[in-house]
């Protein structure tokens, strides 16, 4: 007998895959195995039994092992957020440790079957690993899994105490930025971060109350004409590290951070702020507020009109009220919007807080059927839904979203999210001016909302007005001057409509998960370099890891003139749409 690290992977609903279209399950499982076999050879692993849809191997470490599956779930979640619904495949996962037998080049035991179990235990898109596993990890590598507690797994005879890594690369709109500056960005008197504030609650469930209420904070300030806030996707990526306000003013180009705590119990919540001067090192002011749930979006606004009194002075800080937006009519309803809003967060690759989220959303609205935040976070998380399954959704659905979007921006034209989706609608209508104006509108009402800021530069670039597209981006860069895959993105594919197709390459370089659409646009940047054959094998791996044409996958850009759409048809092979 020998000791081994073992992984073992299963693909999630297969049964329900095949029965829906086979063929495609088929494709996608091989090209998904080509991409796993690679990175299990890169730590060194070795594929060991390959059964049905399952894929179980062996590593030299368990350093490895839990490396290799944390690198193959953050993978597979990359490509499920660019996939079709039938092209998306979610995998569990579990690592073990032991003695293990050897026999034709296959391994038994007590270990590989601990393993199975663990994976087969194991939430989807999550890893489960085994305590003696997990003791050996470094500490940076273990501090990314959380422990679990003793299970008691399907004809194991002892409990086996278990640690499980969940993904926290929340992408697209949500993705947390660096925390290395790498745009300039002028320290204005005005500048403000705020911190994620930090639960103090025993219930680990309000988490989502601690993230949805310092969202609502940042956008509240973001209205102040002489604060500068910066986008959550930045400032937040420093609320769970160690940094001094000076460092964080430094990195964020502030004057200010705000930063503080949440007490939340059944009825009341408590909150405490400090403001600190990143130039001083100093706290200059801090608050305790404390009010009920009920009177939770009042408290909301006095908290961000004392933290705009104490940096701009009280002349603005009258004016917030009027730049509100409606609260809604039941308290009740605007707590399920922030539990919603937790798992919408998570719903681009996970299909079962993409449920969740919606349903919450739903709830919210038969509370409160005329909240327009509900109405509009219920639509954009129903299209969600439907991107992992369309059968989960009604087949009108899209046609209601649009009357819940006009009748949330009837209700309140100054609701920034309805003003983004109705702003998608008319874009994928062809109306771009239309589509514009409620794009610039969102913006201004949100100024330090990143995503928004993206969305209005894309559908600027849709419509070949490439100056103003820069001059957004200028803006967006200032609210996040630390590196960001919407940033990067963005700014990529700006410049190979500029024809700056070495920038272009090197900003797409830099994404942490490239969407099919931004790796086809490097794939164009590389051809019109004259590299055709990085750009040539580019496609091929799109196609092969996507299971479709870039032609096909680039259906959805909605390019407006047709001398843009020309230059990236070069790099489409000469064959059928898929």
């Amino acid at each position: 007998m020998r000791e081994t690290s073992v992984m073992a992977l299963d693909v999630v609903g297969f049964s329900k895959l095949m029965g829906d279209n086979a063929e495609a399950t088929l494709e996608t499982l091989s090209a998904r195995r080509k991409i796993i076999h690679d990175i299990i050879s890169t730590h060194n692993g070795r594929v060991f039994n390959e059964a049905g849809d399952s894929i179980v191997a062996e590593f030299p470490s368990n350093q490895a092992a839990a490396t290799s599956a944390i690198e193959i779930q953050s993978e597979m979640s990359r490509l499920n957020m660019g996939s079709v619904a039938e092209r998306r495949m979610l995998f569990r996962a579990g690592v073990n440790y032991g003695k293990v037998l050897e026999s034709e080049g296959n391994v038994f035991g007590d270990t590989v079957n601990v393993a199975a179990r663990l994976e087969a235990a194991s939430s989807p898109e999550g890893v489960y690993i085994s305590e003696i596993a997990h003791k050996t990890l470094d500490p940076e590598l273990s501090e990314k899994f959380s422990y679990l507690g003793a299970l008691s797994l399907k004809n194991i005879k002892y409990d086996v105490e278990v640690y499980v890594w969940t993904p926290d690369h929340q992408a697209g709109r949500y993705g947390s930025s660096d925390t290395v500056r790498v745009n300039e960005a002028s320290m204005i008197p005005g500048s403000l971060a705020v911190l994620e504030l930090k639960n103090l609650s025993s219930d680990e469930e309000q988490q989502y109350f601690c993230e949805g209420v310092s969202e609502e904070l940042i956008n509240t300030l973001s209205r102040y004409k002489s604060l500068r806030v910066t986008s959550s996707n930045a400032s937040f990526a420093f609320s769970d590290k160690k940094y001094s306000p000076k460092e964080i003013g430094a990195a964020l180009s502030v004057k200010y951070v705000l930063s503080g705590n949440v007490r939340s119990g059944a009825n009341r919540v408590r909150i405490g702020i400090k403001l600190d001067n990143t130039e001083t090192n100093q706290t200059i002011w801090s608050e305790k507020f404390d009010a009920s749930k009920e009177d939770l979006w009042d408290l909301e606004e006095n908290l961000a009109a004392s933290v705009a009194y104490q940096i701009v002075g009280q002349v603005e800080a009258d004016e917030i009220r009027s730049a509100a937006n409606k609260p809604p009519e039941n308290a009740g309803a605007y707590d399920l919007v922030l539990k919603g809003l937790k798992h919408h967060r998570n719903a681009g690759y996970s299909f079962e807080d993409s449920k969740k989220a919606t349903a919450l959303f739903n709830k919210a609205l038969e509370l409160d059927p005329n909240y327009p935040r509900a109405l509009a976070w219920s639509v954009c998380s129903t299209a969600g839904l439907a991107s992992w399954d369309p059968k989960s959704v009604a087949e009108d659905w899209l046609d209601k979203g649009i009357k819940q979007i006009e009748k949330a921006l009837e209700i309140d034209p100054d609701d920034a999210e309805s003003n983004r989706i109705m702003g998608s609608i008319q874009r994928s209508k062809g109306n771009f001016e239309v589509s514009i104006a409620h794009h610039k509108h969102a913006a201004e009402l949100c100024p330090s909302d990143l995503y928004i800021s993206s969305k209005l530069c894309e559908v600027l670039i849709y419509d070949g007005r490439l100056e103003e597209a820069q001059q957004e981006l200028e803006r967006a860069k200032e609210i996040n001057p630390t590196g960001s895959d919407l940033l990067y993105t963005i700014e990529g594919i700006l410049k190979f409509w500029q024809e700056d197709y070495a920038s272009s390459r090197v900003l797409l370089g830099n994404l942490k998960m490239p969407s099919p659409v931004a790796s086809i646009f490097m794939a164009a940047a590389e051809f019109h370099s004259g590299d055709t054959e990085a750009s040539s094998q580019r496609v091929e791996k799109i196609e092969r890891d996507y299971g479709l044409t870039v032609q096909k996958l680039f259906d959805g850009e909605t390019y407006r003139l047709d001398n843009m759409k020309a230059k990236i048809a070069p790099i489409f092979p000469i064959r059928d749409v898929a």
